[in-house]
């Protein structure tokens, strides 16, 4: 179906714009455009942080399980707990400040019987250091060494569901965890536990 445009005398499509509606119609769709993509735009780099904050705690993490699981840490002079926690600040890179870093490392019969692997130590919501305990092992013992990072992110007030209150603020907590077997080093003579 077509129309005859009383302006011109042409023909147009039955929902074609008149040729005079142009003007300002960049700025309307701008403006029902902006805001999603602002929204959208927040989204991906709060992800995107998420996936960074992850990775290096990982790459951190792994790094200390090493050293636990090779016997450097439980000879170390400052103690176990110390050193790891120096080795943890030294591989974290970039945006994560290593004073928020909290470890657990347990010794475990079998990785079979694991429960509560990875979750968030927490009471009423507030994340809860106290509890956390440090025993790197002897020689041939399984160990779970776990880090848990406070990330704080721009949606963090807008999406309470997944966040920890860390020192009175909301924060989503970024867990890594590692379980492994340590090797026949030389032992010391104190378990560290």
């Amino acid at each position: 179906m077509t129309l005859r445009d009383p302006v011109r005398g042409r023909q147009r499509p039955f929902f074609a714009r008149p040729s005079g509606w142009v003007r300002g119609s960049a700025a309307l769709e701008f403006s029902l455009v902006a805001g999603p993509l602002l929204a959208l735009t927040v989204v991906i780099c709060e992800l995107g942080y998420d996936f960074y904050c992850q990775e290096v705690l990982d790459y951190a993490t792994q790094s200390a399980a090493r050293q636990i699981q090779i016997g450097t840490a439980q000879a170390a002079p400052g103690g176990a707990a110390a050193y790891i926690q120096q080795s943890v600040c030294t591989t974290l890179t970039g945006l994560l400040p290593c004073s928020g870093v909290a470890l657990s490392s347990q010794v475990v019969t079998d990785y079979y019987n694991l429960t509560n692997v990875g979750q968030v130590p927490t009471t009423n919501g507030v994340f809860n250091s106290g509890g956390l305990t440090f025993c790197p092992g002897q020689p041939g013992q399984l160990v779970l060494l776990t880090a848990y990072y406070p990330a704080t992110a721009i949606l963090t007030a807008y999406l309470p569901v997944a966040t920890v209150v860390v020192n009175g603020s909301p924060v989503r907590m970024i867990v890594s965890t590692a379980a492994f077997e340590n090797e026949q080093f030389s032992s010391t003579g104190s378990s560290g536990c």
